[in-house]
């Protein structure tokens, strides 16, 4: 999970240095805030392959609920460095970058299936009603 986050980080990092934006500070401290949720969400990922949280049934859930939150951050960033451009109509809008094509031409789609990650999978009020149960014992 973390892994594909910096992917997409990275990739808004270089579309992001080519482009002025309108709100360049507020964006980079943004982009710094999410890169250290992505830090941490790395942590919880070896922690749960370590074992370190093998009593802890919330784990799974904790995990979900958080990657599923920063992948809607990361993509967020994406719709910030398009700016207008987001909005452009594009007859079709491939979710990963296909060979040969820009980075930008996946940001929106990817936007729009992030949404979707709160809700498949379990949703978000179902994730944190696990964590709550496996907190409360």
């Amino acid at each position: 999970m973390s892994a594909g986050h910096r992917r997409l980080m990275a990739e808004l990092r270089e579309i992001a240095l080519t482009r002025s934006l309108d709100d360049s500070h507020a964006f980079w401290r943004a982009f710094a805030e999410t890169s250290i949720d992505i830090d941490t969400l790395e942590m919880l990922e070896l922690r749960a392959l370590l074992g370190a949280d093998e009593r802890s049934a919330a784990a799974p859930s904790i995990l979900k609920l958080r990657a599923s939150e920063i992948q809607q951050a990361v993509t967020e960033l994406g719709l910030r460095v398009l700016g207008s451009d987001a909005v452009r109509w594009v007859a079709r809008r491939p979710l990963y970058a296909e060979p040969g094509a820009r980075a930008e031409e996946a940001l929106v789609a990817r936007y729009l299936n992030s949404r979707a990650n709160t809700i498949f999978g379990g949703s978000r009020e179902i994730q944190k009603t696990l964590i709550a149960r496996a907190a409360a014992g």
